[in-house]
């Protein structure tokens, strides 16, 4: 019979999966558009990534390997478009 405390945790990987993503959503327009320094414009998609990659290294089963990798190909997205954002902005 399974843990029930192991069947929660691809859930808790979830809602920390949904908050860090929401948090890099709020703060992509201001990385791209505002004044921002090279140290903000480093850590702020490193934190997702770093989430992404910690979910898909550390899974346990087939559940919180899907929410890994959906953590991780969000981080990766939002880091690109965070980089195209600000190269359309760089050479305007």
């Amino acid at each position: 019979m399974k843990d029930k405390r192991h069947d929660s945790t691809w859930i808790m990987r979830l809602a920390i999966s949904v908050v860090v993503a929401a948090w890099f959503l709020l703060l992509l327009p201001a990385t791209i558009y505002g004044p921002h320094t090279l140290l903000e414009a480093t850590v702020i998609p490193l934190i997702p990534i770093g989430w992404g990659l910690f979910a898909v290294l550390t899974y346990r089963d087939r559940k919180e390997q899907i929410v890994g990798w959906m953590a991780f190909a969000f981080a990766l997205f939002g880091a690109w478009a965070m980089f195209m954002g600000n190269l359309k902005i760089a050479f305007r």
